[in-house]
């Protein structure tokens, strides 16, 4: 698994405290929030190529396309157009 991808979140409003776990998905770095005995598979899952905890719009496409793979490729595309003066 890389880097921390478990959280936890507190929120405060009129109605009291809630809490909840948390985890990131690793394909689009969504902070998802795990209610209370939910089932795994309305979350999301597990990606099997990069295992990493997708979110569920990420699971639905069927495909891994890890965030820092996303982030390298935006990257690469703005050090291209300084190159070439765009």
């Amino acid at each position: 698994m890389q880097g921390r991808q478990r959280g936890f979140v507190q929120i405060t409003g009129p109605n009291g405290v809630e809490e909840h776990e948390t985890f990131t998905c690793g394909h689009c770095n969504n902070v998802v929030r795990v209610p209370h005995k939910a089932k795994p598979d309305d979350l999301g899952g597990m990606c099997r190529v990069c295992m990493s905890m997708v979110c569920g719009r990420c699971c639905a496409t069927g495909r891994c396309d890890p965030f820092d793979k996303k982030l390298k490729r935006m990257e690469d595309r703005g050090r291209f157009f300084r190159e070439v003066g765009i």
